[in-house]
């Protein structure tokens, strides 16, 4: 974001939080960057360096706008965890922290009321990513603006166990669950990975030639 304002921020959270938020931005010197797509996360925060008063938060470009606020508070959340307490990571401090930031954008009509409740169940455990929470991960994604590209992939807990799919370079083969994420197979190196259930990957019809892993 080159200049910090209200009319950039509408470009990316919903209108009706855009004054709630734009006044927490300004309350530190902060720069707010939005970057693009990134796999393995969605945010980041970096406290100020030395000699240097300006924290920093990035976040991907392509999010929902009621994703892109969730996430945007949790950045800000892990700022006034260092600002005011000097703890960084998601612990208890974290936690509060984003508890009273989001509670102020619940109490109005900034989300639709299946996000909202599922934030304020969400709130009742937070999590170190809200993508970890199945269920709110689930309302959000139905949010999501359609693309030529999302459209021909599916939902990885749609696809049965044993189905094979690419996911960025990988081919991958779909293993069993494991609690709540599913254990994959990399299929060129027997590597084993977890997926996220909700990550859409792009189904290979034509099964190559797998062999079991020894377990």
């Amino acid at each position: 974001m080159a200049r910090l304002d209200k009319d950039s921020l509408k470009k990316y959270i919903p209108e009706k939080a855009v004054d709630d938020m734009y006044d927490l931005l300004i309350a530190f010197p902060v720069h707010l960057k939005i970057v693009k797509s990134r796999k393995q996360i969605r945010g980041s925060y970096r406290r100020p360096l030395q000699n240097t008063i300006f924290h920093q938060i990035t976040i991907n470009n392509d999010l929902n706008p009621y994703v892109f606020l969730i996430t945007l508070l949790h950045e800000m959340a892990h700022l006034h965890a260092w600002a005011y307490h000097r703890h960084a990571r998601h612990g208890k401090t974290w936690k509060n922290c984003f508890r009273l930031l989001i509670m102020q954008f619940l109490m109005g009509d900034v989300f639709p009321d299946d996000i909202r409740i599922a934030l304020l169940d969400h709130l009742q455990n937070v999590l170190s990513s809200d993508a970890k929470d199945i269920h709110l991960t689930k309302i959000l994604q139905k949010y999501d603006v359609p693309s030529a590209q999302s459209d021909n992939l599916t939902l990885l807990e749609d696809l049965p166990q044993g189905s094979v799919f690419s996911y960025g370079t990988k081919i991958m083969e779909k293993k069993q669950l494991r609690r709540k994420y599913y254990l994959c197979r990399d299929v060129n190196t027997n590597r084993l990975y977890t997926f996220h259930p909700l990550v859409k990957v792009d189904l290979i019809t034509e099964k190559p030639n797998i062999q079991n892993i020894k377990q």
